[in-house]
């Protein structure tokens, strides 16, 4: 099934902003999309029967290597790569000395080295050009508000973020463009699990229109830099 339009994949592509993407570009564009989450099923239930031939949910775990593997399988049938986001996140908001290095590893597994193996094994995928697009937080930002709970989080986020600046000096000779775009609040079951009862005028809907116009135009303009998309602290 080559397909002739733009490839994209998506991570985290279950609920919030990811979910939010997958439909914009469905809704939007004649990408097909490859969405990745640890569970799609009822996501998928949402999307419009007329959008379902134009994307490919795949249910897996980004922590366990070996799902790259299908996600490679899959790339391989539609031909090539265009756009890949990282989107895919996991936050546990609690002290320091509650903090379980079981905690701490899931969410540098998560936030930071599922992104770097998604990038290094879907290396021969991508076109010339393409545009990777790492989803981080304000909490990564060096001098940005920190809050309390958050350390390991935004530490992950944080060097997620040194990371799209190596990667887009290592891949320029490939003309694979990496940036980030480093989110505050946005309304989101995150938000509501990080900052209880805080409300934000930010909707998933919103971030993703944004989001997908930078995916899809900004690489033009920018190569390795991390931008922050907030209106509020958080």
């Amino acid at each position: 099934m080559i397909t002739s339009h733009p490839n994209i994949l998506i991570t985290g592509a279950s609920n919030g902003i990811g979910l939010a993407l997958t439909k914009y570009f469905l809704q939007h564009t004649q990408f097909t999309v490859i969405a990745v989450a640890r569970s799609m099923q009822t996501s998928m239930q949402n999307i419009q029967p007329d959008y379902q031939h134009r994307v490919i949910p795949l249910t897996l775990d980004l922590n366990h290597p070996e799902s790259i593997t299908i996600i490679r399988d899959s790339i391989a049938q539609l031909g090539k790569l265009q756009y890949l986001i990282n989107n895919a996140g996991v936050i546990y908001p609690q002290s320091i000395e509650k903090t379980t290095d079981e905690e701490l590893r899931i969410q540098f597994e998560t936030n930071l080295i599922s992104p770097y193996r998604m990038i290094r094994e879907l290396i021969p995928f991508l076109t010339s050009p393409s545009h990777i697009v790492n989803i981080t937080s304000m909490g990564g930002v060096q001098g940005s508000v920190k809050f309390p709970g958050l350390s390991a989080y935004s530490a992950s986020k944080g060097a997620l973020n040194i990371l799209t600046e190596c990667l887009a000096m290592e891949l320029y000779d490939r003309n694979i463009k990496v940036n980030a775009l480093a989110l505050g609040a946005v309304q989101t079951a995150m938000l509501e699990k990080t900052f209880p009862g805080y409300h934000t005028d930010v909707t998933t809907t919103e971030m993703a229109s944004y989001i997908a116009h930078f995916v899809i135009e900004g690489y033009h303009l920018c190569n390795g830099k991390i931008f922050p998309i907030s209106t509020s602290t958080p």
